[in-house]
Protein backbone atom coordinates (compact mmCIF):
# COMPACT_ATOMS: atom_id res chain seq x y z
CA UNK A 1 0.00 0.00 0.00
CA UNK A 2 1.54 3.54 -1.38
CA UNK A 3 2.10 5.90 1.70
CA UNK A 4 1.63 9.00 -0.82
CA UNK A 5 -0.46 11.81 -0.33
CA UNK A 6 -2.91 13.58 -2.73
CA UNK A 7 -3.23 17.27 -1.73
CA UNK A 8 -6.54 18.79 -1.99
CA UNK A 9 -7.17 21.25 -4.66
CA UNK A 10 -4.52 20.69 -6.60
CA UNK A 11 -4.54 16.76 -6.84
CA UNK A 12 -0.77 16.53 -6.46
CA UNK A 13 0.74 13.69 -4.77
CA UNK A 14 3.22 13.75 -2.25
CA UNK A 15 5.49 11.28 -1.64
CA UNK A 16 5.05 10.03 1.79
CA UNK A 17 6.39 6.76 4.42
CA UNK A 18 4.10 6.09 7.20
CA UNK A 19 6.23 4.99 10.38
CA UNK A 20 4.25 4.09 13.81
CA UNK A 21 0.77 5.98 12.27
CA UNK A 22 2.57 9.01 11.57
CA UNK A 23 3.43 10.20 7.86
CA UNK A 24 6.61 11.64 6.99
CA UNK A 25 7.33 13.59 3.80
CA UNK A 26 9.97 11.67 1.77
CA UNK A 27 12.27 14.20 -0.13
CA UNK A 28 15.29 14.78 -2.23
CA UNK A 29 18.49 16.14 -1.96
CA UNK A 30 19.50 18.28 -4.65
CA UNK A 31 23.36 19.36 -4.78
CA UNK A 32 24.20 22.98 -6.21
CA UNK A 33 24.09 26.75 -4.89
CA UNK A 34 21.10 29.08 -4.93
CA UNK A 35 19.27 29.09 -8.05
CA UNK A 36 22.03 26.06 -9.53
CA UNK A 37 21.41 22.13 -9.72
CA UNK A 38 24.11 19.81 -9.92
CA UNK A 39 22.08 17.10 -9.61
CA UNK A 40 20.61 14.42 -6.87
CA UNK A 41 22.44 12.93 -4.64
CA UNK A 42 23.14 9.19 -5.55
CA UNK A 43 26.21 6.83 -5.91
CA UNK A 44 27.39 7.82 -9.04
CA UNK A 45 26.62 12.09 -7.15
CA UNK A 46 27.59 11.28 -3.46
CA UNK A 47 27.33 14.19 -1.01
CA UNK A 48 30.67 16.23 -0.64
CA UNK A 49 31.70 16.08 3.14
CA UNK A 50 34.65 18.25 4.29
CA UNK A 51 36.47 16.93 7.10
CA UNK A 52 38.44 19.14 9.28
CA UNK A 53 40.82 17.18 11.23
CA UNK A 54 42.76 20.01 13.25
CA UNK A 55 40.79 19.13 16.34
CA UNK A 56 41.71 15.38 16.16
CA UNK A 57 45.64 16.01 14.84
CA UNK A 58 45.89 18.48 18.36
CA UNK A 59 44.31 15.74 20.24
CA UNK A 60 46.65 13.02 19.47
CA UNK A 61 49.69 15.45 19.51
CA UNK A 62 48.43 15.93 23.36
CA UNK A 63 47.92 12.45 24.07
CA UNK A 64 51.31 11.29 22.73
CA UNK A 65 53.19 14.27 24.24
CA UNK A 66 51.51 13.22 27.59
CA UNK A 67 52.28 9.36 27.38
CA UNK A 68 56.28 10.01 25.77
CA UNK A 69 56.54 12.50 28.78
CA UNK A 70 54.47 12.12 32.02
CA UNK A 71 54.40 14.40 35.07
CA UNK A 72 57.25 14.43 37.11
CA UNK A 73 59.35 11.97 34.51
CA UNK A 74 62.64 13.07 33.40
CA UNK A 75 63.61 11.57 30.10
CA UNK A 76 67.26 12.57 29.97
CA UNK A 77 67.78 10.32 34.07
CA UNK A 78 64.94 7.87 32.82
CA UNK A 79 63.58 8.52 36.47
CA UNK A 80 60.89 10.70 38.01
CA UNK A 81 62.05 13.35 40.00
CA UNK A 82 61.10 15.27 42.48
CA UNK A 83 61.88 18.71 44.38
CA UNK A 84 62.39 18.39 48.10
CA UNK A 85 62.19 21.59 50.39
CA UNK A 86 64.44 21.69 53.26
CA UNK A 87 62.52 24.22 56.13
CA UNK A 88 64.81 23.49 58.53
CA UNK A 89 67.97 21.12 59.75
CA UNK A 90 70.20 18.93 57.46
CA UNK A 91 69.62 16.77 54.71
CA UNK A 92 71.60 13.70 53.86
CA UNK A 93 71.71 11.01 51.50
CA UNK A 94 69.15 7.91 51.05
CA UNK A 95 70.59 5.39 49.48
CA UNK A 96 69.25 1.67 48.46
CA UNK A 97 65.83 2.60 49.65
CA UNK A 98 63.27 0.04 48.29
CA UNK A 99 59.98 0.98 50.38
CA UNK A 100 58.66 3.96 51.71
CA UNK A 101 56.26 2.93 54.40
CA UNK A 102 54.12 0.13 52.35
CA UNK A 103 55.05 1.79 48.64
CA UNK A 104 57.59 0.91 47.01
CA UNK A 105 60.17 3.59 46.24
CA UNK A 106 60.26 3.31 42.39
CA UNK A 107 56.77 4.61 42.56
CA UNK A 108 56.21 8.42 40.93
CA UNK A 109 55.64 10.39 44.14
CA UNK A 110 52.58 12.44 43.26
CA UNK A 111 52.68 15.96 45.18
CA UNK A 112 49.53 17.89 45.93
CA UNK A 113 51.31 21.40 46.64
CA UNK A 114 53.07 22.55 43.83
CA UNK A 115 54.26 25.90 45.70
CA UNK A 116 57.53 24.52 46.15
CA UNK A 117 57.92 24.00 42.09
CA UNK A 118 56.20 27.53 41.26
CA UNK A 119 58.87 29.03 43.59
CA UNK A 120 61.42 27.18 41.63
CA UNK A 121 60.14 27.79 38.36
CA UNK A 122 58.52 31.42 38.54
CA UNK A 123 62.55 32.67 39.15
CA UNK A 124 63.53 31.02 35.44
CA UNK A 125 60.73 32.58 33.67
CA UNK A 126 61.27 35.69 31.12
Amino acid sequence: MADDVTLPGTGDVIAADEISSKKYQRMKLTLGADGVNDGDVAAANPLPVVVDFSMLENLLRQLVQSSASPSGFDRSLGRARVTAVVESGTLSAVTNLTNMGTMPATQLAVHQNLSAWHACVRSRIT
